[in-house]
């Protein structure tokens, strides 16, 4: 069987399941908010040395695909890189060198973590980052409720795409429980093609949230299905 989504989103799926963000302590608290008329840096620096991250944009505005990274590994051997964002995480291992990233992490205060692969995640809280939203596109993938069930789904290679907009697949695919009044809708940046978020509301409540990947003939596949149990 050969998996679809990507390793980053794997990764990020891992890493929400246990709760916590590999290496690093929970997010610390918001920063004051920017004052009017203050332009944020579009791009979030962060160099892995060998003591760890160094973030060198403390604050950072989202894009309408999603927080924009520069990663700069100067450490001399391959690092890990976990960004912790409220109730989600997103991860990756980076070789020596300069690598761009775009990942979907939600506004506000942010912990990151170079980790040697070697030894694993360490106990030292992470480095602070802000992450702002001024143009409001974010739209929340968290569920509203506390008991949330889990899949991360496998296909063979090839396997044909269920056509149409990203809600149309949603509604078509098995893998996720509909009611005849759910509002199925976008979720997380409005821009992120390549790997969209899709929100299942239900009276008013966010009950579910999959995660679709691209396929060959044009169409989505369901890689993720994050929803309240008993939805």
């Amino acid at each position: 069987m050969t998996r679809l989504a990507s390793p980053v989103l794997a990764l990020a799926l891992a890493v929400a399941l246990a709760g916590c963000g590999a290496g690093s302590a929970d997010p610390p608290p918001d920063a004051p908010s920017e004052p009017s008329g203050v332009e944020l840096p579009a791009t979030a620096v962060i160099v892995c040395g060998a003591d760890g991250a160094t973030v060198e944009t403390p604050r950072v505005a989202a894009s309408r695909d999603g927080v924009h990274l520069e990663i700069r590994n100067e450490s001399g051997a391959r690092r890990v890189v976990h960004v912790q964002a409220a109730d989600s995480a997103q991860g990756e291992g980076f070789p020596q060198g300069v690598h761009a990233r775009v990942w979907a992490l939600p506004p506000g205060a942010a912990s990151v973590t170079c980790d040697d692969p070697a030894r694993g995640p360490g106990d030292e809280p992470g480095e602070r980052l802000q992450i702002a939203d001024p143009d409001g596109v974010w739209v929340s993938t968290e569920l509203d409720c506390e008991d949330i069930w889990s899949a991360t789904l496998d296909y063979l290679a090839g396997a044909p795409g269920i056509q149409g907009e990203p809600a149309e697949a949603v509604r078509a695919a098995s893998e996720v429980k509909l009611d005849a009044d759910d509002v199925v809708e976008l979720a997380g940046y409005p821009g992120a093609g390549e790997s969209p978020a899709v929100r299942v509301v239900r009276d008013g409540s966010v009950v579910s949230v999959a995660s679709l990947v691209p396929t060959e003939d044009g169409g989505w596949l369901v890689s993720t299905v994050t929803r309240c149990a008993d939805a």
